[in-house]
């Protein structure tokens, strides 16, 4: 076959942030791009070619559909075009990219993530090995679909608690073709809405083991996770303040965002120990004002284990 795009697999990582051990978890992740992912003659070479053809149409067919929903809710929220913050060029139906290094005009920062967590023993055990640890995300607007195990939490600054998000998402009948999605803003737009939409900070607790209605054992906790970002070579300069949210209340909680924090395990000189993270915060803000976007989140890549 020729070089195509497949679904890389990032083991069993750190990548939220939290220092010490991996994440009890495993993802697989798949750019998105603007070209077909194996033409019909490629995938007419063998039986093997025609599975792997139909299994990336299939994820290719989720990707459209959540960056659909992507772009809905932003064009809500900005109450017009959403265009640049999101992506919103259809799919070509002819040529092929591998996108080995995202470097391509077809490819864009999109990411389709499957994640796969571990079965945990007890609460004690969940308590210090959280699936992923707590975090905002950094991009436009992040979709999920989460199975009914659950675990996907939300944390409320004001009150100082964690909260369950509901996950009934199997449909109620084998006709009912619906799913519940799980639809939240990233730092990039809460940021451009000067915080009136704000990037939340959520975990994702393991399953235990013994929870499962599958004779009474989980094996473990699956979810589809939709990462939309903005256009390549956007800055937050290039938006700025929306003339939507220039009167918007109050302050921005720059420490809230973890684009703006150090998430490496060894934190870097640019925020010192005795500095408030209020204060390193902003300042991290500002450096990268002028900076694009997709460069912003390289570097932030760069702070957090993406190999096993």
């Amino acid at each position: 076959l020729p070089s195509t795009r497949c679904a890389s697999y990032r083991g069993r990582t750190s990548e939220s942030g939290a220092a010490g051990d991996a994440e009890p978890k495993q993802s697989w992740e798949r750019t998105r791009c603007h070209l077909a992912s194996l033409t019909k003659d490629q995938c007419d070479v063998d039986d093997s070619a025609l599975q792997l053809g139909q299994r990336l149409r299939k994820i290719d067919e989720w990707s459209d559909a959540l960056a659909a929903v992507a772009r809905l809710v932003v064009y809500i929220i900005l109450k017009g075009d959403p265009s640049r913050l999101v992506d919103t060029k259809p799919r070509s139906l002819g040529g092929n990219c591998s996108c080995a290094e995202q470097s391509n005009e077809c490819c864009v920062m999109d990411l389709l993530r499957v994640f796969r967590y571990d079965t945990l023993r007890d609460e004690s055990e969940r308590s210090t090995k959280p699936g992923s640890s707590a975090h905002s995300d950094w991009g436009t607007l992040t979709v999920v679909w989460q199975d009914n195990s659950g675990g996907l939490q939300t944390y409320c600054h004001e009150c100082d608690k964690w909260s369950d998000v509901d996950a009934s998402s199997l449909p109620a009948t084998k006709d009912d073709h619906t799913v519940d999605l799980f639809v939240h803003v990233g730092d990039f737009l809460s940021l451009v809405t000067r915080g009136k939409y704000p990037s939340p900070r959520h975990r994702v607790l393991c399953p235990l083991a013994g929870n499962g209605s599958d004779n009474n054992e989980k094996q473990s906790r699956c979810s589809l996770v939709y990462f939309a970002y903005p256009d390549r070579g956007l800055a937050l300069a290039d938006v700025g303040r929306h003339t939507l949210f220039e009167k918007n209340i109050g302050p921005v909680r720059y420490e809230r965002y973890s684009l703006l924090h150090d998430q490496s395990a060894e934190k870097s000189s640019e925020c010192g120990n005795d500095e408030p993270l209020s204060s390193s915060s902003r300042r991290v803000y500002d450096r990268i004002y002028d900076i694009p976007f997709d460069k912003v989140i390289m570097e932030k890549w760069g702070q957090v284990q993406r190999s096993s």
